[in-house]
């Protein structure tokens, strides 16, 4: 049986089916987890009223085999839900479902649908289980990389610092990012502390004072889904600090298996060097020992993730298609105005 849940109290039916399939795919991230879209829709998506959920289930069975976390925003435009904060989008397609088969009937559903005029995919991997079947079925989509996403290659030693991977440049700097002993890093999770708003609230004022960020950065929409995800053990929080001031804190979700975790949102103060850096060493080293688990550095081409962590790298990708041509040139033009000013930000950085 196919569906597409376009009401609240549908989606919220969905939650412990949603949470069995979850658990037992592969190539998951917690932003395919029921908590991470509900609490996306319910504390950011939802302000709008133009936006409207499509979230596609199939089921076979009474169980939950398929789920595609979208919605359609107010240019008509179907979306994952909360793109723009999510560093990996997919959904989730049980073992025993025919790949090809599902996406087909994804793409007929967007058909019949008079509301959807076009289809954006953004934080497409090449491990996405949806990004080859949906290229192929959308035979006029256009597909493009538009940013890259990190993580560390196994690391045999319990230190970050001390990694073989690694060259002498980067252990030396890595090493002299973690000399300061006046630092004090405290990992921050459900069953051992409150949600750390205050914290939180304080290093957002002080980046936008010390202008690293502009005035709508993190608002009380994104702090309420850091929160909510805090609840649901989807997320923990480092916070570092020298002399009682706070110098970062680092936003890392993590999965339910906790064999995976990624750096999410990233706050630090320019009041001590390197501070961000000696506060993902502090992270990094706290899962080493268990070489299950994998450090994932999210999407970004940064500098600092690349120079110093020699991280292996791979491609992000968006994938675009719109029903009628008038809609393909303005989608088209988004894209070319996207990467003008991203060429740009570039330029003026170097100067």
């Amino acid at each position: 049986m196919i569906a597409i849940v376009k009401s609240e109290s549908k989606f919220q039916e969905l939650e412990s089916n949603w949470n069995e399939l979850y658990q037992t795919t592969q190539n998951r991230t917690p932003f395919q987890t029921f908590s991470f879209n509900w609490s996306s829709w319910e504390n950011i998506l939802k302000e709008n009223s133009k936006n409207e959920l499509w979230i596609y289930t199939q089921f076979s069975n009474k169980k939950l085999q398929v789920v595609c976390p979208l919605y359609i925003d107010q240019s008509g435009i179907l979306r994952f839900i909360n793109d723009l904060h999510v560093d990996f989008g997919d959904g989730l397609f049980s073992s025993h479902v025919q790949m090809f088969s599902s996406i087909r009937n994804i793409v007929q559903e967007v058909y019949k649908d008079t509301r959807v005029r076009g289809v954006r995919l953004s934080n497409l991997t090449d491990s996405s289980k949806i990004f080859p079947y949906i290229k192929s079925s959308l035979k006029e989509s256009f597909t493009f990389s538009t940013t890259e996403h990190s993580f560390l290659p196994e690391i045999l030693e319990d230190e970050i610092e001390k990694s073989s991977h690694l060259r002498s440049k980067e252990r030396n700097s890595l090493q002299k990012a973690s000399m300061d002993k006046e630092i004090l890093h405290v990992m921050y999770e459900l069953d051992n502390h409150e949600f750390p708003m205050t914290a939180v609230l304080e290093m957002k004022e002080k980046m936008i004072t010390q202008g690293l960020r502009n005035s709508n950065f993190l608002d009380s929409g994104m702090i309420n889904l850091i929160r909510e995800l805090y609840k649901n053990r989807l997320v923990k929080i480092n916070i570092s600090k020298k002399n009682n001031s706070i110098i970062a804190l680092n936003t890392i979700i993590i999965d339910t298996d906790r064999k995976w975790q990624m750096f999410w949102i990233s706050l630090y103060s320019n009041e001590v060097s390197q501070s961000n850096i000696g506060a993902y060493n502090f992270c990094i080293n706290s899962v080493l020992p268990n070489k299950d688990v994998t450090v994932d550095f999210g999407r970004g081409g940064y500098d600092y993730k690349f120079k110093n962590y020699l991280p292996t790298v791979k491609n992000v990708y968006e994938l675009v298609w719109a029903k009628k041509s008038q809609h393909l040139l303005s989608v088209v033009f988004r894209i070319n105005w996207f990467f003008v000013k991203k060429i740009l930000k570039a330029k003026l950085k170097r100067k």
